[in-house]
């Protein structure tokens, strides 16, 4: 009787602290210490439960043995149900609570991908369904530790300033607008997410939404087909839809990074030709067609902004272009500035929409340490963020998605 409960005793903790250990490496900080004083607890007994069943069997070695396999065992069993069961997506079917009529208003919903200002575990498991390349995420059972990876992020950042910046450009972008456009900000990996918004629209009165993708690259194809709406049908409420973007063919943009160029180099003790430009991007290193339209979209548009540069009457050879994901990355392309004698080295996420994890983390940790070994100051320009250029890129596009002239109302 005693070794049948020390089996479960140790079978049930081994579930139990493998469960642990998955929410402690996806658990938000605040969390963390109290699972893993649980986790400490749960190893406690399941070793006890080992060493009493090893010690009432006649052979302890062959009962340990028996009893270790039992605890890996079932802390492996518990780990990977405790991952599926969180990482499972919950989807549910959204209710609207229709107007009696509409306004005649035109809904705009700025559209973008998101990231909320501290680690969200929700999010983080949105981030990983909707990524652009869905061969590039970890396999299901090591996303706890990408996770675990990003939390850490976040403490080295402080915290992500993404939701800020998109929601202060959505209120530019209705500064812009007339009275009859009501704009939205709205996040597809980050409160307010989609369907939230696309729901408040229906129930303010809007007669059209536009979405607006504000991004270089076409969104995810779950984004784009309105997958993620969570059963949402605006057609049937009698609300018409269309969408804008992405803005990869944008003149105007581009001229953001000419501006901040311009207004940081009067403040810069440094000679021209020590000074280098680089254009950092998301990149795509995935294969198929999805991948190679987004590669050359983000292409294009970095491009554009070389060129507007250039065209600025900085040297072209001292413009170089890197991305986060497949080569040349950031430090190669930092290394090639380098090897031209540049010793100021100002750059710029210029295909991002606002400033995360990418831009303050994943791309200075590139490039820092060969900025220090080389001696290279780095100055970030930062990403679109709320920049009124960006703003009237989007009115002027929603504008034209709704057949009004600029200065006319619907």
């Amino acid at each position: 009787m005693l070794l049948n409960i020390s089996i479960a005793l140790t079978v049930f903790m081994g579930l139990a602290s493998g469960g642990m250990l998955s929410l402690i490496l996806m658990a938000n900080r605040r969390q963390q210490t109290l699972i893993t004083l649980m986790l400490v607890g749960m190893m406690v007994l399941a070793l006890a439960g080992l060493g009493v069943s090893a010690i009432l069997i006649e052979n302890v070695a062959a009962g340990l043995t028996n009893g270790a396999v039992l605890f890996v065992l079932s802390f492996a069993l518990g780990y990977s149900l405790t991952t599926f069961s969180v990482l499972s997506p919950g989807r549910r079917k959204r209710v609207v609570n229709a107007p009696s009529q509409q306004t005649g208003r035109t809904a705009v919903i700025c559209l973008s991908q998101g990231e909320p200002p501290e680690y969200d575990v929700r999010s983080a498991v949105r981030r990983l369904e909707l990524t652009d390349d869905p061969q590039e995420a970890p396999l299901l059972l090591l996303r706890p530790f990408y996770m675990r990876d990003l939390k850490g992020k976040y403490v080295a950042i402080g915290g992500s300033p993404y939701r800020g910046y998109q929601t202060e450009l959505a209120k530019q972008v209705q500064a812009r607008l007339e009275s009859n456009y009501r704009v939205y900000s709205a996040f597809y990996t980050d409160a307010p997410g989609y369907a939230e918004q696309v729901c408040n629209a229906i129930e303010d009165g809007a007669s059209r939404i536009v979405v607006v993708h504000v991004r270089v690259t076409e969104p995810p194809d779950a984004v784009r087909l309105g997958d993620v709406l969570e059963g949402l049908n605006p057609e049937s409420y009698g609300v018409q839809m269309a969408q804008v973007g992405p803005l990869s063919d944008s003149a105007l943009l581009p001229q953001i990074y000419v501006r901040r160029v311009l207004e940081v180099l009067p403040h810069v003790d440094a000679h021209a030709h020590d000074i280098g430009l680089l254009l950092a991007g998301r990149g795509n290193a995935a294969k198929g067609q999805p991948a190679e339209v987004r590669r050359e979209q983000e292409e294009e548009f970095q491009q554009r902004v070389r060129q507007a540069l250039a065209e600025a009457g900085f040297d072209e050879r001292r413009i170089a272009i890197g991305w986060l994901r497949n080569p040349p990355v950031v430090a190669e392309a930092l290394r090639s500035l380098v090897g031209l004698g540049c010793k100021s080295v100002y750059w710029m996420p210029s295909s991002y929409p606002a400033d995360g994890v990418n831009t303050l983390y994943d791309m200075p940790a590139q490039m820092n340490a060969l900025a220090r070994e080389q001696g290279v100051k780095l100055v970030a320009l930062g990403a679109w963020n709320g920049d009124e250029l960006a703003a009237e890129e989007i009115a002027t596009r929603v504008r034209a998605a709704t057949g009004m002239p600029a200065g006319r109302s619907l």
